[in-house]
């Protein structure tokens, strides 16, 4: 009689592991989306929706993994309590009893609260983490040196400083920061910035994005295939597969001052490709009227779509060599 006790209870235990989790209905689901998509969009300009990419259960665990858009969310101690307790009002009653964890962009959103900002401080030293990127934005094909270790595939964010702006109560353009010692700070700490550090980084193999215009250049040429500037030209050239226009909007160059809400990058169209292995390829040309001699920055703006490439090939001709 134990035997056959021994040997039920082994079926059972057996049984209860395979036996499938409880999913997660799919209005619950829909229904976090629309949570984390409105908290989200109160703190950041946020394009696109937070959405639930997947449901894992383990024992008497639930983890909801979202998408890259989530972790866009400035986590604090006080919002992420909040997240927790309206997510949970949200699951199904058979979920009550389960822990809950919610990630995003392989973290924790609790892991991604800024330390400065946690309440309480751990002695331990904290793991840091970075966005891994295998494939940079750009790579310089014609640079003589390919850095293999260094800042190799990383993208910095570096801001050289404030700028010039229009002060509406004073109708006229002035500096952010305060003139002290015969400059001010949105000219200084840029002398510095453009010249050698921006460069020491890009030589070490970062691409380094800076929301203030680093081109120092008076001059702007804007070549599109909606609108050119002066003499500028837009050219296709067919191989085997022909040029298209998209769906979808692209940019478009209408007028010289925009106003609130107006996104050139919406009002024009965008022209595509397919790309092929063999055969002919299809190209096409920006080519520029330059009004003058000088260092011009080359400025490239695309339309990311489903199955986009991820290695088309650019060629800058140009007087330096």
């Amino acid at each position: 009689m134990k035997t056959f006790f021994a040997c039920l209870l082994l079926m059972l235990c057996c049984l209860s592991q395979i036996l499938p989790a409880q999913e997660l209905p799919q209005n619950s689901r829909e229904e976090i989306d629309r949570l984390l998509t409105s908290i989200a969009r109160k703190e950041v300009a946020l394009r696109g929706i937070v959405k639930i990419d997947s449901v894992a259960t383990e024992r008497n665990e639930l983890i909801l993994f979202a998408n890259i858009n989530c972790s866009y969310i400035p986590f604090r101690e006080e919002n992420v309590e909040m997240i927790y307790n309206e997510v949970r009002a949200l699951l199904p009653s058979e979920f009550a009893k389960y822990k809950l964890q919610i990630r995003t962009d392989n973290r924790l959103i609790e892991e991604l609260i800024p330390s400065s900002f946690r309440y309480k401080k751990s002695n331990k030293k904290e793991k840091t983490f970075v966005n891994k990127a295998d494939v940079p934005l750009v790579t310089r094909l014609s640079a003589p040196y390919a850095p293999q270790n260094g800042l190799q595939n990383r993208h910095i964010a570096l801001w050289q400083s404030h700028g010039y702006y229009y002060e509406a109560k004073l109708t006229r353009w002035e500096w952010q920061r305060a003139r002290i010692f015969q400059t001010v700070e949105d000219l200084y700490t840029q002398s510095y910035v453009l010249p050698y550090l921006v460069p020491m980084l890009e030589n070490a193999g970062a691409n380094v994005l800076l929301p203030r215009e680093r081109d120092t250049q008076l001059h702007e040429i804007i070549i599109d295939n909606d609108t050119c500037l002066n003499r500028s030209l837009y050219a296709e050239s067919t191989g085997g597969k022909r040029w298209q226009t998209g769906d979808t909007s692209g940019f478009a160059h209408l007028r010289e001052q925009y106003i609130d809400f107006e996104n050139p990058f919406r009002e024009g169209t965008y022209r595509f490709a397919e790309t092929i292995r063999k055969g002919e390829e299809s190209f096409a040309e920006w080519i520029p009227d330059i009004p003058q001699a000088g260092r011009y920055a080359v400025y490239i703006s695309y339309k990311t779509v489903d199955r986009s490439t991820d290695d088309a090939i650019y060629t800058v001709h140009h007087k330096g060599g």
